[in-house]
């Protein structure tokens, strides 16, 4: 069953290149996380243990400033904006502008195939639907099952809408 891992990151291992914020901040929906130079953000996710990473979701509160382009790479070396650049990725996901919801989440679901042991995940956002110089996110979860043990949570809490 799909569990939201939020309480699987190690935040002391994580963070977020060319945000406003923390990622700890961003995950506690205290603020919005916008890019800061231009339209990329650069986060690492590291779990306290193996996860098989199902799904994640965002939310941005201007459709304009929504991601368009994201890049996912696991079990990595840090990585840099150089090396997202250069490097592929895991898995490469395009939204349009029609998968910007106003009042919720968009869920977007992962191969599961792909991220089945996953130690650590970089999520490297390239630009947005608006074209614009700053990416915004005020939601950032992510959805899937623990490796090391087993946690019970009901489906809505990765489901749920609630702020």
């Amino acid at each position: 069953m799909e569990v939201n891992l939020i309480e699987e990151i190690e935040i002391e291992q994580s963070g977020v290149q060319n945000g406003s914020t923390t990622l700890q901040r961003l995950i506690s929906r205290d603020v919005i996380m916008k890019s800061e130079c231009d339209e990329t953000l650069l986060f690492r996710i590291v779990f306290q243990s193996t996860v098989r990473l199902l799904s994640f979701q965002i939310h941005s509160p201007i459709k304009e400033a929504f991601p368009s382009t994201i890049k996912l790479f696991i079990n990595s070396t840090p990585l840099d904006f150089d090396d997202v650049e250069e490097e592929d990725p895991v898995q490469e996901i395009t939204l349009s502008e029609d998968a910007w919801v106003a009042e919720g989440p968009t869920k977007i679901e992962l191969d599961p195939s792909k991220f089945f042991k996953v130690h650590n995940l970089t999520l490297f956002i390239s630009g947005n639907v608006g074209d614009i110089d700053e990416t915004q996110l005020d939601l950032l979860e992510f959805g899937g099952i623990t490796r090391s043990k087993k946690t019970v949570v009901q489906q809505g809490d990765i489901d749920g809408c609630s702020k």
